[in-house]
């Protein structure tokens, strides 16, 4: 049985903080893990949602110290038809290798990043602009599966990165994205 201190996410963020405070500064409600890293553009904090300020590739991580078995969560509302707005996974921040889920261009992906950007598997979606979407990926030793709203949308199987502990946040060239109620539990 589960302690009642082991049903607790690893790692969570509500994003309540003052406004514009940057993500690198803010105090995540982190039971086990690190403070965020901007690792691309600039993020803050804006009525209770993380933002990026709209520089191409915006991307902010947090190390929640768990890599496999492990659910990823965010509530993410989407503001722009083609810029990728994903969450990020199984980061390497001395290659920048990294796994991205979430929306881009009239679709659901899930991407693969090392040396270029490539798209491994990908559904088209029409999704409501401005309507909360509850985003979760799913790592189990090498198996990748990406929930939207409860809804199995997409998997993937990979070793890469497989053991990396590092999670977090995409959005490129949009300042409209907002992520909230950001989780790492234990499955």
């Amino acid at each position: 049985l589960l302690t009642s201190l082991q049903k607790q996410p690893y790692v969570w963020d509500t994003f309540s903080d003052i406004d514009n405070t940057a993500l690198s500064i803010h105090s995540p409600n982190a039971f086990q893990g690190t403070k965020w890293v901007e690792q691309t553009g600039r993020w803050s904090t804006v009525g209770g949602y993380a933002r990026a300020n709209g520089a191409a590739g915006s991307l902010a991580w947090i190390d929640s110290k768990i890599a496999e078995q492990i659910a990823i969560e965010c509530d993410v509302v989407f503001a722009d038809v083609a810029v990728p707005q994903t969450l990020i996974f199984r980061y390497d921040a001395a290659t920048g290798h990294h796994w991205r889920a979430g929306y881009a261009n009239k679709k659901y992906v899930i991407y693969e990043i090392t040396n270029t950007s490539t798209i491994r598997v990908n559904i088209n979606v029409a999704p409501t602009f401005g309507q909360i979407y509850k985003l979760k990926v799913i790592l189990e030793g090498d198996s990748i599966a990406f929930y939207v709203d409860g809804q199995l949308i997409l998997n993937w199987t990979s070793s890469l990165n497989k053991n990396q502990t590092k999670h977090g946040l995409y959005c490129s060239s949009s300042t409209n994205t907002k992520f909230d109620n950001f989780k790492v539990n234990i499955l």
